[in-house]
């Protein structure tokens, strides 16, 4: 069974880019294998970063001559898992998509699943779009609903929210916390288009630099591995790889 992950948010400015940064490093740095799949075209911030050679291109379009290339998505996670950067405001496209090519029991006829990653900032449009996001796929697509703490400090309007909790409880969603960059860390990462994976590394960064990003990753993956989605390094792994960091 492959999984195609969808990191979603629907509206601009929640950090979809980031986090699908994040699970692309998580599964390099597990050795999990994927492909990586950019659907943003006017703002294709993974593509940029991991290049051509890695990222897989596949558009969401409501035009009749383009509906056929979001159906790349699927031929490519056939044999590997797959993470999709999804663009702003696709739902509806999205919906389309799944609709017209009855992606759940095709899905289930070939052995791929559906997870989302959904990305929000607490605020009201962002609720009122996560709760969209439940409804439609209540039942056939579980939701991871990442909260993004460098974007809101007080989640107490999400979790009084009766709406949204009641979904949550009844898709039995795991709920994250995406933990705060720096935007001066950010920022850095998207000028000089490095991975987490380099940034780790990069010699022209002072060592405490280098650890922002160690901290940063190492604190997402312990977030993305409460959830049991992803298979957890076997016992040992980590100290093995610090061995042999400290032996080169």
């Amino acid at each position: 069974m492959t999984t195609i992950h969808l990191v979603d948010g629907e509206k601009g400015g929640v950090g979809k880019s980031l986090f699908a940064h994040i699970l692309i490093q998580h599964c390099i740095d597990r050795g999990i294998l994927h492909e990586t799949i950019e659907t943003d075209r006017s703002n294709p911030d993974i593509l940029k970063i991991f290049g051509a050679e890695k990222v897989k291109m596949a558009v969401f379009s409501e035009d009749p001559e383009y509906h056929d290339s979001a159906n790349d998505i699927f031929d490519l996670s056939l044999e590997h898992d797959s993470i999709v950067s999804l663009p702003s405001q696709c739902h509806h496209m999205m919906m389309q998509w799944f609709e017209r090519m009855d992606l759940f029991t095709t899905g289930q006829q070939h052995n791929v699943a559906f997870q989302k990653w959904f990305l929000t900032d607490g605020m009201d449009d962002s609720i009122s779009l996560l709760v969209r996001s439940l409804e439609s796929f209540a039942g056939n697509m579980p939701h991871v609903v990442v909260r993004n703490h460098a974007l809101n400090k007080d989640w107490t309007f999400f979790e009084a929210h009766e709406a949204l909790q009641k979904l949550v409880k009844k898709g039995k969603c795991h709920v994250i916390d995406l933990p705060h960059l720096s935007p001066a860390s950010y920022r850095k990462l998207n000028i000089q288009r490095l991975t987490l994976g380099a940034a780790r590394e990069h010699t022209d960064f002072k060592v405490l630099g280098r650890q922002v990003y160690i901290t940063f990753m190492r604190r997402c993956s312990e977030q993305i591995d409460s959830t049991g989605i992803f298979p957890l390094p076997a016992e040992g792994t980590q100290t093995k790889r610090r061995a042999s960091k400290t032996a080169s």
